[in-house]
Order: structure tokens, then C-alpha cells, then sequence
């Protein structure tokens, strides 16, 4: 793939998916035609996965978002691939964040209106928090440790 209109869309969606969301309409019996239609279903979740708030998503394909969130509740595979596609979005901004946080982020630094140069800025809280969230028993503060052990010890008793 030379190009990069040969490359695949990465946020079509994937064909069994699809066909899933085809099925499931299938299998519900009519849809109205200005309803939620395989059409809207299909660039509704492709809007999501393109990074789209479920607002935006809803109004792309000209519906609301509380129909979008009624919808969800009472289709299954709609539902799985809204799920599946925030799971793979949190994944992203996670390892986005991670690279920040180890790398940095470069900035420009101003002169007189005009960028002279850039600096590396280094995001030092973004990097304690994940510390914190990967391993809390070393790494959060101390008013947040005293919670988790206790949260933890409950979960231990639980489980014996």
C-alpha cells in the first residue's frame, strides 16, 4: 500500500460486526424508515470509532443521543460494539498518556510574536497519576493508599 488512500479506514467498521448489526435489525422486524436503520446504526458506531462524542455521533447520522442510548439498552450488538469501541479508545488515550508522560510533548517558546525555538515539556503530574493507578500501593498519596489496602482487605476477606 503505497498510498494512503489504499490504506483501510480504521474506523469502518469490521465486516462481521456488520453483519451482526444487519442481523440484529433482521431479527427485530421492521424498522421505520426514519428510525434507526442498519445505515444510521452502522455510520453511527463508525463515528464513535473515529473519536466522535455519542453526540455528535447521533446528530452525524440525524438522530438524538438519547435515542442512541435507548437504542443500546435494547440491542445487544449495537451495544457490544459501542462497548468494544470505547474500550479500544480508552486503550489509545492510555498509551497516548503513557508516551506523554515518558517522552514528553514539545512546545513552542515565543519571541516577540514569533516561535524561536521549542522545549521538551515533561508532564510529571500525568506520569504520577498513571504510577498511581498502575501501582497505588507505591505510588498514590498517602490519604488514597489507606483506602485501597482497606478496599483491598475487604475484597480478601470476601473471597476466603
Amino acid at each position: 500500500m503505497d498510498s494512503q488512500a489504499d490504506a483501510p479506514d480504521e474506523t469502518a467498521l469490521d465486516p462481521e460486526d456488520r453483519a451482526a448489526v444487519l442481523a440484529e435489525i433482521e431479527a427485530e422486524g421492521a424498522v421505520r424508515h426514519d428510525g434507526w436503520t442498519a445505515e444510521r446504526r452502522i455510520a453511527f458506531l463508525e463515528a464513535l470509532a473515529a473519536g466522535h462524542k455519542v453526540s455528535a455521533a447521533a446528530r452525524h447520522v440525524g438522530m438524538t443521543p438519547q435515542g442512541a442510548r435507548k437504542l443500546k439498552v435494547r440491542a445487544p450488538v449495537f451495544a457490544r460494539i459501542w462497548d468494544q469501541t470505547f474500550a479500544f479508545l480508552a486503550a489509545e488515550l492510555e498509551e497516548t498518556a503513557i508516551h506523554r508522560a515518558i517522552y514528553g510533548s514539545e512546545r513552542p517558546v515565543m519571541s516577540r510574536g514569533r516561535q524561536v525555538a521549542t522545549r521538551v515539556h515533561h508532564h510529571d503530574t500525568l506520569a504520577l497519576r498513571l504510577l498511581a493507578a498502575r501501582d497505588p500501593l507505591n505510588y498514590a498519596p498517602l490519604r488514597d493508599r489507606a483506602a485501597w489496602l482497606m478496599a483491598t482487605e475487604k475484597s480478601d476477606r470476601r473471597e476466603t
